[in-house]
């Protein structure tokens, strides 16, 4: 079993974030729901199919839900915390943390071996990313209609 752990930074730049070397991105969509994955593989479409527990899934293949979270190379765990998130399965681990205080940004740590490598790191960035944007937004929009 792999037990190395690599540590991963989305760097941003607006909307698209990219995998330290550069090889993969995530763009937001304007709502904090939508978004696109795109990895050497092809582009696939992210969306958030709830901000209560956190789940979102990529195509039709990917879907990360606290009751159980499908991948490509089968089922894993997916664990929300306020500021993180967390896929395991078995040794191998995922953790997702935002970073960064105005800019919001995450950073990744992986451990063990996964399919589709970027694809789930994304998603599961894409979650944690789009949970903190609703947040903002949400925060914005009470902020002005208390000085309105």
């Amino acid at each position: 079993m792999n037990t190395t752990t690599e540590t991963f930074t989305l760097q941003r730049h607006r909307r698209t974030f990219t995998l330290d070397d550069g090889r993969s991105t995530l763009h937001l969509g304007r709502a904090p729901k939508h978004g696109d994955v795109t990895t050497a593989a092809g582009t696939w479409p992210v969306r958030i199919l709830s901000f209560r527990g956190l789940a979102a899934e990529a195509g039709d293949f990917l879907r990360l839900h606290p009751k159980g979270a499908v991948l490509p190379d089968g089922p894993a765990r997916w664990t929300v915390h306020r500021h993180s998130a967390e896929l395991s399965r078995g040794g191998a681990r995922i953790v997702v943390r935002e970073s960064g205080w105005f800019r919001k940004t995450a950073t990744v740590e992986v451990t063990g071996a996964w399919a589709d490598l970027d694809l789930v790191v994304l998603t599961a960035c894409f979650a944690v990313l789009a949970r903190q944007r609703r947040r903002v937004m949400l925060m914005t929009a009470v902020a002005a209609s208390n000085h309105g």
